[in-house]
């Protein structure tokens, strides 16, 4: 009897241990189940409702019958092709001239340009019209204090300057032995430690004190991505019980993460991981595929063969441009183990950020979507639902797509062409043409295309775009929101969708959504979803004047007791309407 490893994932609400008691014990007759004790290989004691077992393919099949299972996945790391990527768009080095918030020229990483997306998503409206320079500057009160970041990704160099706090060298990076949460991550790389660059950009939006929004935030670091990087399992596992070890009045956690699960072009061209991409392997990877889909279910019925899929959504033209742009960034693969064990995540307290992915996809949503979110492809490698995005993420995570730094008018904004977009995608952030911190080590894919950081010439910087980038926007958002509201139970379940309400809820309709909510017109196209952009209102609110005449924020105001000072609890801010909260405990 030939076994492999399957994960069985239960539904909700049903009795675990007992549907465990019936898998793993010695019965017959028990409809879908074996009739013998099934092996564990992996108990996945973190996630309640997951267990992964040693079944032949048969019983797979029969265990998927049972009303009690929600899924038999094999594990997302062993299936076929599939591999997790950062979301990063790498764009051709040319130059442009310096300013402190001018956005940069595709792929210029030389200057002192910084995140620009401190303007834009600081202010309801595209400041920046259609031009690249602003005069306004980032006053900020909120500086993420309090909150606890975790970046899930390449690692990151935990020397690099940015994260000190403001105004001493003071590092914010914090150590935690992850193998004590899950002993499977004691063979985990070094997280403090990035060989790629990808974590430490993204640490740096997330969290830099010169390019990030949380700059008085402290920072973890746990692999996701690369060479060696954990099962997702049990990365999520770590998170998760270290999180609940800080107990209900323990720091908020925030996770960003900027990567996802795709079929690489590469598999599908059928050539070597390291092959260059070029027009006529992207061709090939798309007619491959093509080749291998059986037939297609959209919105309810069944299309024979590969006839028109375009028609069904799926990018798959070999002479449009967008879809070899498409296939580049891979074939969106959504797993629902994964999806589970995120969920467990969130249930736990997580407040979760995602990238949208960039492969330009629609993502629709099971509730509130457009009709489109069961969509499948049947095809030779299995079956592909490609309208849910790639996994990581859920209804109550955050999931974020990419604002192009090019804008549509002098008002409007666009996202950017590779994109995901979508009822799926909750809100966009600037992600394009990001200045931020990477790397020193040479080895590293962007190390030909960063610069020396403009306020160290010992460490580098990097611009580069991608959903990727536009993640830890909205994570630095959350954490400032965090700081500002600070939660009664640090375990409960609802965290994660009180901050996506608050942040969704005050995004603001600025971006151009050219194209329906049916059917693919445009690589622009929002495709029936929320055109929003995430926004933060709260900046330099408390100023106090200076000797030299001047109006300065201030971090904090504080109002004298009979004994001692202590800090105002709700500021004000005059409208035309009157006096409003801008927030609480400060």
């Amino acid at each position: 009897m030939e076994t492999k490893e399957y994960i069985v994932i239960l539904e909700k609400g049903i009795d675990h241990d007992q549907f465990w008691a019936d898998i793993e014990s010695p019965t017959s007759g028990l409809p879908h189940i074996p009739d013998r004790a099934v092996d564990i290989i992996n108990s996945l004691s973190a996630f309640d409702r997951q267990c992964s077992y040693a079944l032949t393919d048969n019983e797979a099949e029969q265990l998927k019958q049972d009303p009690r299972v929600r899924g038999v996945e094999i594990p997302l790391e062993q299936m076929p092709g599939v591999k997790i990527i950062p979301f990063t768009v790498q764009n051709p080095a040319t130059y442009s001239p310096p300013g402190n918030f001018t956005k940069p020229t595709t792929g210029s990483s030389a200057g002192t340009s910084i995140n620009w997306g401190l303007i834009r998503n600081s202010n309801p409206t595209n400041v920046y019209g259609t031009g690249t320079t602003t005069s306004l500057n980032y006053n900020y009160v909120l500086d993420g204090t309090g909150v606890d970041i975790v970046i899930s990704d390449s690692g990151i160099q935990a020397n690099h300057p940015e994260f000190q706090y403001v105004g001493n060298s003071t590092s914010r990076v914090q150590t935690v032995n992850w193998a004590s949460y899950v002993p499977a991550l004691s063979t985990m790389p070094d997280p403090l430690q990035d060989p790629d660059g990808h974590g430490t950009h993204v640490a740096g939006i997330a969290t830099g004190k010169t390019y990030g929004w949380a700059k008085g935030a402290q920072i973890y670091s746990i692999i996701a991505t690369g060479t060696g990087a954990p099962l997702v399992s049990n990365q999520f596992a770590a998170i998760k019980l270290w999180h609940q070890s800080k107990g209900a009045n323990g720091r908020p956690t925030v996770v960003n993460m900027s990567w996802g699960s795709v079929i690489p072009w590469q598999f599908l061209a059928g050539v070597p991981d390291n092959t260059t991409p070029t027009t006529p392997l992207l061709q090939q990877a798309i007619n491959n595929t093509l080749a291998g889909i059986v037939s297609v279910n959209y919105r309810g019925t069944t299309y024979p063969g590969n006839s028109g899929v375009t028609n069904y959504g799926l990018l798959l033209d070999p002479n449009n441009t967008g879809c070899l742009s498409s296939i580049l960034s891979g074939f969106p693969n959504w797993t629902r183990q994964v999806e589970d064990q995120l969920q467990t995540l969130i249930d736990a307290g997580i407040i979760v950020i995602s990238a949208a992915g960039n492969n330009s996809y629609k993502i629709d949503k099971l509730v509130g979507g457009t009709g489109d979110y069961n969509n499948f492809a049947n095809t030779i490698l299995g079956t592909f639902f490609y309208h849910k995005g790639s996994s990581p993420h859920v209804a109550s995570s955050i999931n974020v797509g990419n604002q192009d730094s090019n804008a549509y008018s002098s008002t409007q904004d666009q996202k950017a062409t590779d994109s995901c977009a979508g009822p799926g995608v909750d809100v966009y952030a600037a992600g394009t043409n990001i200045l931020s911190a990477t790397t020193s080590n040479v080895s590293a894919p962007n190390y030909a295309t960063s610069a020396p950081y403009f306020l160290n010439n010992s460490f580098r910087q990097l611009n580069i775009g991608g959903t990727s980038m536009a993640s830890p926007q909205i994570a630095g958002l959350a954490a400032l929101y965090l700081q500002a509201n600070p939660l009664s139970n640090n375990l409960a379940s609802n965290n994660s969708l009180v901050v996506k309400n608050y942040i969704t809820n005050r995004a603001t309709s600025t971006m151009n959504a050219p194209g329906n909510a049916f059917t693919y017109t445009n690589f622009r196209s929002t495709l029936g979803g929320s055109a929003i952009v995430g926004y933060q209102f709260i900046q330099g609110f408390n100023q106090i004047k200076t000797n030299d005449g001047n109006w300065k924020p201030v971090a904090n105001v504080y109002i004298k007791s009979a004994s001692s000072w202590q800090p105002v609890k709700t500021v004000w801010s005059k409208t035309a309407t009157g006096w409003n909260v801008v927030f609480n405990d400060v």
